[in-house]
Formats: C-alpha cells, sequence, structure tokens
C-alpha cells in the first residue's frame, strides 16, 4: 500500500508527506531548501540525522517521538515544538503538524507541515517581558492600596519585594512622576550613576546629567503618550561610559501620574547589525573590483537573475534578468556544445560543475570565465534551479597562454642547443688534446733550454689547455643529461649510494672521513643519472672539507607525499646565505681555481638532471660548519 497522491506546492510551509512505511513519499521545495538536498526515501531516523531534531532543552528526538511516526501509529492532530539546524547552520523552532491519512479504516500515510515559531516565540518572550512588567506595575499598585490599610512595616514589606523583583530584570528601571523628577529606580539604574538609588529620588533628569539627561529629552514625549494610552518605544544614541551606545527605552503609563522607563543597551545588537551591513558592502565591492558574478538559473522558465556584475562581467546593459537563450548566444560558438554537455551531465549526476570557457561580449571582445554551478532540486528529484558564479580569469588565461608559448619557445631551444653543444664539445677535444701533448713536448723537450719567461709561456698553455679540456668535458657530461637519458625505472636508492660510497672508498680512508647511509627508499629515476648526482654531491663533500676536522658524510631520505626527499649532508667549510642560489647556475665557483679545483658546473648538472624528474633541490649551510643538499625525486 503506498501513500496517496497529494500535491504540496500548494502549501507554503515545509511540508513532507509520508507512505505507510515509514519513509518520505514527497517533500515540497520549502523543506528541501531547509535541508539542502531530495528528502524523497528518507525515514525519521534519516531526518533527524539531517536536521537534528530536538526538543527546546537541546536533546534528540528518537524517531517514534516525531510526529509522522505518531501520526502512522494513529495519532490524530499531533502538535509538537522542535529545533532544527538546516543546512546553512540556522537554528530554527519550527512546530511540527502531523495528522495520519486514511483509506477506509486503514492508515495509507502521514501529512507533516512545518510552521516556523521562531517570530512567534520571539514576540511570545517580548509579551512576557512586558507581561512581567505589567505585573510588577500591579504589584507595585497593590503595594499602594495596602499603604492605606496596613500598618507601616507591610509598607516596607512590599517596597522590599518591588526592589527584589524589579533589580532582578537585565534593565534599568525607573519612575518618573509628571514633573519629570525620579521616583524611584532600581539597583542598575543607580550603579551606572554611581549613586545610591535614595540620593537621586527627586532630581528632574537635567539635573542627572550624563545618559540620562539625552534619555530625558524622551520623557515628556513618553508621558504626553502614555497618558493618552499609548505606550512608546524608542532606540536612542547617548554618551555611555565606554563611549557612544545604543539603548532602547520602553515608556509605560504607571497609576494615573507616573511614567515607568524601562531601558535596554541595545548597543552590541547596532553594531552587529552596521556590521553585517559593513560586511555586505565589502562583499559587493570585492564581487565587483574581482568581477564575480552570482547567478540563480530557474531552469522550468529559462530567466537567470543575477547581480549587477554579471551585466558588466558579459557587457550587457544592466538589469536583474536574462533569459537563457540571450546567455547561450554570448558563449563563445566554439565552446557552446562543451559546456551545456558538461554542465549538464555535471547536474545529471548531483554534481558542481566547475567549468573555464570563453564567451564573445557585444563589441566583439573575448573573454575567459570560471563558472561554477550547483542544482536544486524538486520533491520529484528534478533539478529546477541553478546557482552559480562566474570569475573573469581572462588575465590568468593570457599569462598561462604567455607562459605556454615560452615555455615551447624554451623546450624548442633546448632541443636545438643540445646536439649543438655535444657536437661543439665532441669536436673540440681532439684539436685541444694535439694542443696540450705538443705543449707537453714543448715542456719536457726544452725546459731549461730556453730563458726563464718561455718556460712559463709554456706552462701557462699546458694549464690552460688542460683546464679547457676538463670544462669541455663538463659541458659534455651537461648536455648528455638529455640526449643519452632513459626512462625514469623503480631505482633501488640503496644499491646506488653504495657503489657511489665504494667509488671513494680510497679517498674517504686517505682523509679518515666517515660516510654513513640511513636505509633510501624505491624511487622512479635514472639509475646512472642518480648515481651521477650522488657522486657529484659526494666528491663536492670531500673537495670543500675543513682541513682540521674529520670529514662526516650522512646519506638520507624522507617522504614528501608522493615525492622523497633526499639529503647529502656534510660537516664542510659551509656557503654563505647570498650564494644559495648562485652555486647551482654554470660556471658560477665561490673559490679560486689555486684554493679548489674545478669548473662549477658540477652543481648545474645536479640541478638539470633533479628537474628533469620533476624535483626541486635547495642548500641549507652555516659557513663554517657544514651544508646540506636537499633534493626531491618521485616515489616508485
Amino acid at each position: 500500500m503506498s501513500a496517496p497522491p497529494l500535491s504540496l506546492a500548494a502549501i507554503r510551509q515545509p511540508a513532507f508527506l509520508y507512505g505507510p512505511d515509514g519513509r518520505i513519499a514527497k517533500a515540497n521545495d520549502l523543506a528541501e531548501a531547509l535541508a539542502g538536498r531530495t528528502l524523497t526515501g528518507c525515514t525519521a531516523a534519516d531526518i533527524i540525522a539531517i536536521f537534528g531534531d530536538r526538543h527546546r532543552d537541546g536533546t534528540l528526538f528518537t524517531p517514534d517521538e516525531l510526529p509522522p511516526s505518531r501520526a502512522l501509529a494513529g495519532e490524530e492532530a499531533i502538535d509538537v515544538p522542535l529545533s532544527i539546524t538546516t543546512s546553512d547552520g540556522r537554528t530554527v523552532h519550527v512546530l511540527a503538524t502531523a495528522s495520519p491519512l486514511r483509506d477506509g479504516d486503514a492508515i495509507v500515510g502521514a501529512l507533516t507541515v512545518w510552521q516556523d515559531v521562531s517570530a512567534i516565540e520571539a514576540a511570545s518572550a517580548e509579551q512576557a517581558v512586558l507581561r512581567c512588567e505589567s505585573e510588577v506595575r500591579a504589584e507595585v499598585l497593590r503595594a499602594q492600596e495596602e499603604e492605606h490599610r496596613r500598618q507601616g512595616d507591610e509598607l516596607e514589606r512590599q517596597r522590599a519585594l518591588l526592589d527584589a523583583i524589579l533589580g532582578a530584570l537585565p534593565y534599568r528601571v525607573s519612575l518618573w512622576n509628571r514633573d519629570e523628577r525620579l521616583v524611584w529606580s532600581n539597583e542598575q539604574f543607580a550603579a551606572e550613576r554611581g549613586e545610591p538609588g535614595e540620593a537621586l529620588v527627586g532630581r528632574s533628569w537635567r539635573e542627572l546629567g550624563g545618559p540620562v539627561a539625552e534619555e530625558g529629552a524622551l520623557v515628556r514625549e513618553g508621558l504626553e503618550a502614555v497618558m493618552a494610552g499609548t505606550p512608546v518605544s524608542r532606540e536612542v544614541e547617548v554618551a555611555g561610559p565606554g563611549g557612544r551606545e545604543w539603548r532602547a527605552i520602553t515608556f509605560l503609563p504607571f497609576g494615573r501620574d507616573a511614567l515607568l522607563v524601562i531601558t535596554e543597551d541595545v548597543t552590541e545588537r547596532k553594531r552587529a547589525g552596521e556590521a553585517l551591513r559593513e560586511s555586505e558592502e565589502r562583499l559587493r565591492l570585492a564581487q565587483e573590483s574581482a568581477n564575480v558574478a552570482v547567478w540563480d538559473w530557474d531552469v522550468r522558465t529559462g530567466v537567470y537573475t543575477s547581480t549587477p556584475e554579471f551585466f558588466r562581467l558579459y557587457g550587457l546593459e544592466e538589469g536583474r534578468a536574462i533569459a537563457y537563450d540571450q546567455w547561450r548566444a554570448q558563449v563563445h560558438p566554439g565552446d557552446v556544445e562543451w559546456v551545456e554537455t558538461e554542465s549538464q551531465a555535471a547536474l545529471a549526476r548531483g554534481e558542481q560543475f566547475d567549468l573555464e570557457h570563453r564567451i564573445v561580449r557585444p563589441s566583439g571582445e573575448v573573454r575567459w570565465i570560471a563558472a561554477i554551478g550547483r542544482g536544486i532540486r524538486d520533491g520529484e528529484g528534478e533539478v529546477v534551479r541553478v546557482l552559480g558564479v562566474n570569475i573573469d580569469i581572462t588575465d590568468r588565461k593570457e599569462a598561462e597562454l604567455r607562459i605556454a608559448r615560452y615555455a615551447e619557445e624554451l623546450a624548442r631551444s633546448n632541443k636545438e642547443l643540445q646536439p649543438f653543444a655535444y657536437v661543439a664539445s665532441h669536436d673540440l677535444q681532439e684539436p685541444l688534446r694535439s694542443i696540450i701533448s705538443f705543449s707537453q713536448l714543448l715542456e719536457r723537450r726544452y725546459k731549461g733550454r730556453l730563458d726563464t719567461d718561455a718556460d712559463e709561456y709554456i706552462a701557462f698553455i699546458v694549464e690552460g689547455g688542460i683546464r679547457m679540456q676538463a670544462l669541455i668535458r663538463d659541458l659534455l657530461q651537461l648536455s648528455r643529461v638529455e640526449t643519452t637519458a632513459r626512462p625514469p625505472v623503480p631505482t633501488d636508492a640503496n644499491a646506488v649510494a653504495a657503489d657511489v660510497v665504494r667509488s671513494f672508498a680510497q679517498t674517504a680512508g686517505d682523509l679518515a672521513a666517515r660516510t654513513t647511509v640511513e636505509p633510501l627508499p624505491t624511487v622512479m629515476v635514472d639509475p646512472p643519472q642518480l648515481e651521477q648526482m650522488l657522486t657529484n654531491l659526494v666528491s663536492n663533500a670531500i673537495k670543500y672539507r675543513r682541513p682540521d676536522v674529520p670529514l662526516e658524510i650522512r646519506i638520507s631520505a624522507t617522504p614528501r607525499e608522493d615525492m622523497w626527499e633526499f639529503a647529502v649532508r656534510d660537516n664542510g667549510i659551509g656557503i654563505a646565505p647570498e650564494y644559495f642560489d648562485r652555486i647551482f647556475q654554470m660556471f658560477q665557483r665561490l673559490h679560486t681555481k689555486e684554493e679548489h679545483e674545478g669548473t662549477g658546473i658540477g652543481l648545474a648538472v645536479v640541478k638539470k638532471i633533479v628537474e628533469r624528474h620533476g624535483g626541486t633541490i635547495r642548500v641549507e649551510s652555516i659557513a663554517g660548519e657544514g651544508s646540506t643538499f636537499f633534493f626531491t625525486l618521485p616515489a616508485a
């Protein structure tokens, strides 16, 4: 047996139709807007999970306590107050009314309607305050009547009772006569003036000064109004102890000749309201400056309701709404079909769409926008509205295109340069070997037979040739990073590091150096290039050691998301911070060739290999204490 057909569209309160199985067969738009989702098929337990249905003391309802469960059990005309939390985080007090739906004697469903009573309860609270004030006034009147019938001690007791009641109120309460002089006040009123309440009695509001003087300007207006039987309420700004304050003042008739004044500090509420207005204004300005357009598309009518930024973004005459066909005409012809396909597919899946596409303004200007949207469904699960934003991303897209063009040009240049560098460095080797060989032959055959200048010149030629040979060899090594590279494969870094350490075993032994290799991971890398990186870094550690301190080298690795960060640490001479970036550039040397040999290409090779594998390299160092080189490689 299913729930009877029933239209909920005419009910202008959140409404739910439950079937006999205790599941929601249908919910209207207002109910699903509160939930921020479709509710069809939900049980009472689901509703508690979605809205947090709770009693006014904060405890959650059980499924059996909810009105629809009780209605399905046969109870009639159930009204239950409850508190819920909506999808946007608001707490709403509702009165849930449920009635069983019958087909003859059988219960075939239950209809539940939620009435928002937050405002009613707020009004009830205000009425409670007024009733409290009225009760206080009645108590005072009774006390005055008793004054004529009872002895003085009874009169004092009644006055003490009045002070206790009014003193408990979180307001400043005062009683004024027709001459606009104070007759009585509670403790809060007296405390603000810094004097005992007895000392204030008999003074006019002018004599009391301060905030009372500012409030007192309304006393005459209040007297005239309440004597005519009309209570008066005003919000005024006064000079309080901590600066300007806002106060809500209520004037009530008290007998035939007096005026009861109740004052409440509403500064925080006013400031909160001003802050909200300022926040809304800042949001509006931010939307304008960032070209963020907010829109609401009614799928049934095909109408976009939008903020002014939407029309400025599309270059249209400003308005409030635009038809779907008008919007479609603004989308770039090359993007229309895929934008519609992608957005509709995402909405059908119940997902948010996030697209970047072009639009064409009426002037012919092409702009790029990011379009983000989310669907709102009706009780039948159909998307009836789409809420979204458009953001102008033209500047970002143009920058991306410039960078892409630059990267393509750079890649092309590098590709052309690599064979040239390889050929140039390879072909230079032969004549350079001849120069070095004949220079060394001259040095051996004629050294000491010519003058000292000739010997020095020959030595310069030999030394320069050897340095040039080393430079060309290193350039050839740099060019081979790309020309001889192999695809990355899972590589055990432990085995590679062990080979590197063995290759330096003789040198390390001669220097009494200690090399420590912590457990290393398996990474995606070209194995010979990993060996080359570690060789260059260990070689540098040996080259730039401190002569008076035993050399220590430590190789380790730490996981970083989908990468591994390797660290090669030494206790050598270190590097000053201003040279951290310079050392990774080609031919950049921090020392003379007399101090330390080398061409200044080794770290440039390491950097090129790391970047080829999608990693980064950096250095941390303290001059005189040592350096640590960090580089990242992809995890296998």
